[in-house]
């Protein structure tokens, strides 16, 4: 049985050509290549979530060791992107811009959601796999190639909370441009996980 991604799925969408490269022929990219913008997202992940398995275990985190964590992520990434050559920046902005949007993002989000003290949170970083079972095709073949007739997709959870007996997923965003949540590809994600 195949297992899908958003991603792959985004990338059929955008261009199937393009799939077929790189998810049927395996056809290899060029090195990837790390950039502000990247390390950035990485940074605010790791610092979240690490205060949200510090909460789990009843430890309060202050926003100076939060603060710290992304300082410390930010800086090996940093370092281990910038060893053979400079990172790539967008127009006008300098290195100490992104350093100084992730602190931004972080001391907000703190004073906006501290004392943290009405949060259930299920995990962190949530790997999921789920099977979607279509409807019976007409075509046999189809079936003879999808095991139990079914789909698999794969996907990651920022952070999965329980509210009563409701589940609440959280994605985080670090891009200066939020997609709004009437944003086609960004619900159907969501919805992707929801299932």
């Amino acid at each position: 049985m195949s297992i899908y991604s958003f991603s792959q799925t985004q990338t059929f969408v955008q261009c199937p050509r393009k799939y077929q490269y790189k998810y049927v022929d395996k056809i290899k990219e060029k090195e990837f290549e790390s950039s502000p913008d990247l390390i950035l997202g990485h940074s605010v992940h790791a610092a979240l979530e690490w205060m949200y398995n510090q909460i789990n275990i009843f430890k309060i985190p202050n926003k100076e060791d939060v603060l710290g964590v992304f300082k410390t992520q930010r800086d090996t990434e940093f370092t281990e992107a910038t060893k053979e050559k400079p990172l790539q920046l967008k127009g006008e902005q300098q290195l100490e811009d992104y350093i100084r949007r992730g602190l931004h993002y972080l001391g907000n989000y703190y004073d906006t959601y501290s004392p943290f003290e009405r949060i259930s949170v299920v995990a962190t970083e949530a790997s999921i796999v789920f099977e979607l079972n279509p409807p019976p095709f007409e075509s046999p073949s189809f079936q003879e190639k999808e095991e139990n007739n079914g789909i698999k997709f794969r996907g990651f959870i920022d952070r999965l909370d329980k509210e009563g007996e409701t589940f609440i997923i959280n994605d985080y965003k670090t891009n200066k441009n939020l997609p709004p949540e009437s944003k086609e590809e960004y619900r159907e994600q969501l919805t992707l996980y929801g299932l």
